[in-house]
């Protein structure tokens, strides 16, 4: 017996993506290098953070104040799940486990929670969880001397101008991470960017009113697939409406009391949120159910958030069809199981196929030892390279090897 079911699925991403054959795949070691946290270092980065943002005015900046309310969330959320220790495996200084076990409580019905200070609502609690982690995500160290990051961006920056001219007509993205890095260089060297997600499945927030942006409302022949499989921090949900943040600032544009410069995402201010949470207000003055777009690496992630599944759907597509997928700092990690069950059910459509080619790239020897054992990819990897990106992109190797892939 079949059952009927919706489907998520767009025919003009399908049809425009048809050739592109190429796949990198990103994963959290790809960023982690431009100073953005992995997920396992979440905690003393959080902290980190914390103290800078105590620094910050907070009559001049507003955002300040909720990031600082949402870090005591976090920080209480954190120590409930410290107890979990005693009875099973659990790491509380991982986002990702703190991220999956408020969802746990939301589905399981436990809609409320005694943190310090009072008792809270688990939708609350949730909702502050993913605005911490949106303030993680949304910074750029690069783009800040306080943070050092500089010479490594130039890395990045070098990474994307080689895959513009060598495989850019071929090459689609797919990625776990949140983080606006690949949207920033790739916009820096003037590619064309395009969510599989319909133009009619969200709506545009403004914060600054800038009339460019960095990535297409359409697919076309001309711009690059980019599926962030767990969302993105310009992703935003408002009363079961879908809102995308595409802008790219402008010269003299100011976000709330951020000023910020040209040709960066306009969501790098730091009262971006603010002004987003203000667009969304209905005529009340009210928020219903504001969310970032992010979600946490469960099996219950594609539940009633279509624009996912239109994310899903199109990288699914693409991983169907690939000849060619380019793993760097993606471990597939045991939180994220539903991964390997979507990379099972693409690779079963593509009958006796065996033009599969298969390179990896990550600082772990063990991951690299997975990738090439029978239980993942076995005699397709072709090629491993062990160590952070930033450094094997430097020695050259890589290069070498994609020039010829």
């Amino acid at each position: 017996m079949f059952y009927k079911t919706t489907t998520s699925i767009n025919p003009e991403f399908q049809y425009f993506t048809k050739n592109r054959d190429t796949i990198f795949f990103l994963g959290a070691g790809f960023s982690a290098d431009l100073g953005l946290p992995i997920m396992k270092d979440f905690r003393s980065a959080s902290e980190l953070e914390r103290n800078l943002l105590s620094q910050e005015d907070t009559s001049i900046k507003p955002a300040v104040r909720i990031f600082l309310d949402s870090y005591r969330f976090y920080d209480d959320f954190r120590e409930i799940v410290e107890k979990a220790k005693k009875h099973i495996k659990v790491d509380p200084d991982n986002f990702e486990d703190i991220f999956c076990v408020a969802e746990s409580f939301l589905h399981s019905g436990m809609f409320a929670q005694k943190l310090d200070g009072g008792k809270y609502h688990m939708q609350d609690v949730y909702m502050h969880i993913g605005f911490w982690l949106w303030n993680m995500y949304k910074q750029f160290p690069p783009l800040d001397i306080r943070k050092g990051k500089t010479e490594e961006g130039r890395v990045y920056e070098d990474f994307f101008a080689f895959l513009k001219d060598k495989t850019r007509d071929r090459m689609s993205i797919v990625t776990t991470n949140y983080d606006l890095t690949c949207e920033y260089y790739m916009n820096k060297n003037r590619f064309q960017i395009s969510y599989p997600i319909p133009k009619a499945k969200y709506k545009d927030v403004s914060i600054c009113r800038c009339q460019n942006y960095y990535v297409n409302d359409r697919t076309s022949f001309d711009s690059v697939p980019l599926c962030k499989l767990h969302g993105s921090i310009n992703y935003f949900e408002n009363n079961k409406r879908f809102f995308i943040n595409r802008e790219l600032s402008e010269a003299g544009a100011c976000v709330g009391g951020s000023s910020i410069p040209s040709e960066r995402p306009a969501l790098f201010a730091l009262d971006a949120l603010s002004e987003i949470r203000s667009k969304l207000k209905n005529p009340l003055g009210q928020l219903r159910n504001f969310e970032i777009g992010v979600v946490p690496p469960t099996y219950a992630k594609l539940d009633k958030r279509e624009w996912l599944k239109y994310i899903w759907n199109g990288a699914f597509d693409l991983i169907r069809r690939a000849k060619k997928i380019v793993f760097i700092g993606y471990s597939f990690p045991v939180s994220d199981g539903f991964m390997k069950s979507m990379f099972q059910a693409a690779f079963s459509l593509r009958g006796g196929d065996d033009d599969l080619r298969i390179i990896v790239v990550d600082k772990n020897k063990s991951v690299l030892e997975k990738f090439k054992s029978d239980d993942y990819f076995g005699n397709r990897v072709e090629e491993v390279f062990e160590g952070q990106f930033v450094d094997v992109w430097r020695k050259g190797e890589l290069r070498a090897r994609l020039q010829s892939f």
